[in-house]
């Protein structure tokens, strides 16, 4: 060829996306020419078939003295279907001016724009008795091959094997299949708990790519109610002398989810300062948790007092709801001995003039409930309704008292006659011995 300028292709391979819209195919001159030179090109079916996958397109391309590089355009046409890679064929020929060189054939590859796969939704749910969770994996377009996909479940706040069981895959997809689905085995439990999540993630497409909702969100919901919180029984006893007792709190079943419930005591009977120490608080259950105490101290005293009652209370429950054993009375046992109750004096005088006689009632020690007792004329020498009047009198004793008078009413008399006598006795204590 002695160094004449030669006609020839850019390259031998060109590639073009299905999608690009057109291929621009460089022609050369390997050296200037000193007149124009022409030469004619031509495109022709390879795998890919013209007016379906490209436009046709021939012409000449005409070189000014000077010019060594021309380029033409092949225009590429779009299509649904999935498919494989597509070649068309190009030619250069009949060259005028310049001699014909290499390559003077070319290949272009459109390359097919393959369909999405993806997760339908970036978010599924199902309650945990449900025992399953289904995600649907659907192709943009129905693919004209085989395409297959990864899936691959990961953890959030579910844990594998308590709340889900694990799976692993590949999805494959018939020519024409748009959709597959992923069944997730759930488990359910009996904790009250909030609801769970974890992620199913796909990977690795074959003859397809990944779509926008490459992984989703699976949330499992729970459908275990609450538990109850109360107190293991209704009444709980203990001796004065024991210093403290124990309430306990139970749930009812056990939760996932940290449990707080507020306690306070309150008077029954009983006074908080001198019967036993007030006591308030908050009770907490780690999950798994299902019981806690309550302390109450008591203060003994030497007091004879009838059984007294404090009130224990819970209120303000969190993740869980109060339980029917609520309120719950505490009864503190009294253990001091009654006192003694007796007169003042085994003897008292009065003038039948006086009109009255005063009587002692006295308590051996102080009591801390009210003391009734009956002071109880009859007898002796003096007679009921002529020289005093008959009938039981009753002495009270209010708490912490000891002593208490009562008036024997006499009965004054014209007549002269010796001193006479009255005997007294007592009967009828409450709260008291006799003494």
């Amino acid at each position: 060829q002695g160094g004449q300028p030669a006609f020839s292709f850019g390259s031998a391979t060109y590639s073009v996306a299905e999608n690009g819209g057109s291929v621009s195919v460089e022609v050369r001159l390997s050296s200037p020419v000193a007149t124009s030179a022409t030469i004619e090109y031509a495109t022709g079916d390879g795998t890919a078939t013209a007016g379906s996958d490209y436009t046709a397109t021939s012409g000449t391309l005409t070189f000014a003295p000077g010019e060594t590089s021309k380029t033409f355009l092949v225009p590429i046409l779009d299509d649904a279907p999935d498919e494989a890679d597509e070649t068309i064929s190009l030619t250069l020929q009949n060259a005028t001016g310049a001699l014909l060189g290499t390559p003077a054939t070319a290949t272009v590859t459109i390359i097919d724009d393959d369909p999405n796969v993806q997760i339908a939704s970036a978010v599924y749910s199902a309650t945990e008795g449900a025992g399953v969770i289904t995600a649907n994996v659907i192709m943009s377009t129905a693919p004209s091959q085989q395409v297959t996909v990864d899936y691959a479940l990961s953890s959030g706040t579910a844990t594998v094997g308590d709340d889900y069981v694990d799976a692993t895959g590949t999805l494959t997809f018939a020519p024409g299949e748009t959709q597959k689905n992923v069944q997730i085995t759930i488990q359910d439990d009996a904790l009250d708990e909030d609801d769970e999540t974890f992620t199913l993630t796909l990977s690795n497409p074959t003859n397809a790519q990944l779509g926008t909702i490459s992984s989703a969100i699976m949330t499992i919901v729970d459908d275990d109610p609450s538990p109850t919180v109360q107190f293991e029984n209704a009444s709980y006893t203990a001796a004065e002398d024991a210093g403290s007792m124990t309430a306990n709190v139970l749930l009812s079943v056990a939760s996932s989810r940290p449990i707080t419930v507020s306690y306070a005591t309150a008077d029954g009977t009983a006074t908080a300062g001198s019967d036993y120490t007030a006591a308030s608080g908050t009770l907490i259950f780690a999950p798994g948790e299902t019981s806690r105490a309550v302390q109450i101290n008591i203060s003994e005293d030497a007091l004879h007092e009838a059984d007294e009652t404090v009130m224990l209370v819970l209120s303000n429950p969190v993740n869980a709801t109060l339980g029917s054993v609520n309120p719950a009375t505490l009864t503190i046992m009294d253990n001091d001995a009654a006192p003694a109750v007796q007169l003042g004096s085994s003897d008292f005088v009065a003038n039948e003039a006086s009109a009255s006689a005063t009587i002692s009632v006295v308590l051996s020690a102080s009591a801390g409930q009210t003391v009734t007792v009956d002071v109880m004329p009859g007898g002796g020498s003096a007679t009921a309704e002529s020289d005093y009047v008959g009938g039981a009198i009753t002495a009270q004793f209010a708490p912490g008292e000891t002593i208490q008078f009562v008036t024997l009413t006499l009965i004054d008399d014209s007549m002269d006659e010796v001193d006479e006598t009255v005997q007294l006795a007592l009967s009828n204590a409450n709260g008291a011995e006799l003494g």
